[in-house]
């Protein structure tokens, strides 16, 4: 039995079949190589510096009080990275050892801490004595009608 193909599509199905053996040894060969270079890689990035980042937590409180303090800016000196204490004056950030962090909140004096290789991090804030808050305001006198 003898099945009778049409010109036209015998040259598109021999197009496709020179398509897909070309295709499969070119691209698996390609394939291959791509594997090795990325074991190559990863047998790289395996060693440790000594700037490696760390992740640090810590926990921010008033040194007159002892309460936590929520909302303390924590910011890495230098960069912009900036994070904020949670509600429990609690911070998880990550950085390289030797790096500091700068602590800041409104009223209180700006602590600095040196990063070292503990990454568990107590802050005490000292607040700024502030004189009284005196308020002007401009209104009419309603004596003097």
């Amino acid at each position: 039995m003898t099945i009778s193909i049409p010109e036209s599509q015998q040259k598109s199905l021999r197009r496709i079949t020179t398509f897909l053996i070309i295709a499969f040894f070119g691209l698996g060969s390609q394939h291959i190589k791509a594997q090795k270079q990325t074991t190559q890689h990863q047998d790289i990035t395996k060693t440790k510096s000594s700037n490696d980042v760390i992740e640090y937590k810590g926990i921010v409180i008033d040194k007159a009080t002892d309460e936590p303090m929520p909302g303390v800016e924590v910011i890495i000196k230098g960069t912009k990275i900036v994070i904020m204490t949670d509600i429990k004056g609690e911070f998880t950030i990550k950085s390289k050892r030797s790096n500091i962090l700068i602590f800041k909140f409104i009223g209180y004096e700006i602590e600095e801490f040196k990063l070292k290789k503990k990454p568990k991090i107590m802050i005490k804030m000292d607040s700024i004595p502030t004189p009284g808050v005196v308020i002007i305001t401009k209104g009419k006198d309603y004596d003097d009608e």
